[in-house]
């Protein structure tokens, strides 16, 4: 367990902070439909815009098999997956990192204040090191990828493992997230978690706090939504 020292440690606080990446931290859109039409369409997947967004925030082997039976492929899963994850890659690294609004000034205030961070995404770790690289030394304390558990989003295990791996209680932590798998797996987790929709509408669970963007975040918000009303399972449906 990797555990972090705060020595300016205030209860108003969250104890950690943990960041979505695609949708949330980064607009990555564009590369991953850029990678999923190079390898689809060659395999005759009439793929679209509207078919991409079913597959938005959940884990890419579930992806993976879903397409192969919802279109019918012969390609086995272990092979689509790789082809996808180096297309988007690839992708990735043309682009570069193409940041949210407010995301870079809320790692900044996060450094200041001596809040931890974790970057939890089902994205594989190769695209998450593009982000990682793109960004200030230190931003982030502790990274889980999709590859490194074994139940994706809407399950909580990412942000569990994320909060074990920077030695706080996920109850203390807050969770941004922009997709309705992610938002449940946070709720689940037991975090408090403001949704930040990106491509997709969240529904508007019970008590879940939604921004427009990271733009507003600064100390007041910090200690507001800790002490905020929180989405809770038994509330909401999926």
């Amino acid at each position: 367990m990797q555990l972090i020292s705060r020595s300016t440690a205030r209860d108003d606080f969250p104890a950690a902070v943990l960041f979505d990446l695609d949708g949330t931290v980064a607009d990555t859109e564009a590369n991953w439909f850029e990678g999923e039409m190079s390898v689809l369409k060659p395999l005759g997947v009439p793929w679209t815009h509207e078919v991409a967004m079913r597959y938005v925030g959940v884990s890419i082997e579930w992806s993976v098999r879903d397409i192969i039976s919802r279109f019918d492929l012969s390609i086995s899963p272990d092979d689509l997956l790789e082809n996808l994850v180096s297309a988007v890659h690839e992708a990735a690294q043309r682009r570069r990192t193409q940041w949210l609004p407010g995301v870079l000034e809320t790692l900044d205030l996060l450094r200041e204040l001596e809040i931890p961070t974790a970057l939890v995404t089902m994205s594989y770790r190769q695209l998450a090191d593009v982000v990682i690289d793109d960004c200030a030394e230190g931003s982030f304390h502790a990274v889980v990828t999709g590859e490194e558990v074994e139940r994706g989003k809407p399950d909580p295990q990412p942000y569990l493992l994320a909060a074990e791996r920077l030695g706080v209680d996920i109850d203390s932590c807050l969770i941004f997230e922009d997709s309705t798998p992610g938002v449940l797996a946070g709720i689940r987790s037991g975090a408090q978690v403001v949704a930040i929709p990106c491509q997709l509408s969240v529904p508007p669970f019970p008590n879940l706090v939604q921004c427009e963007s990271m733009s507003g975040v600064d100390e007041s918000f910090l200690r507001d939504i800790m002490t905020a009303a929180r989405p809770r399972e038994e509330n909401i449906s999926e």
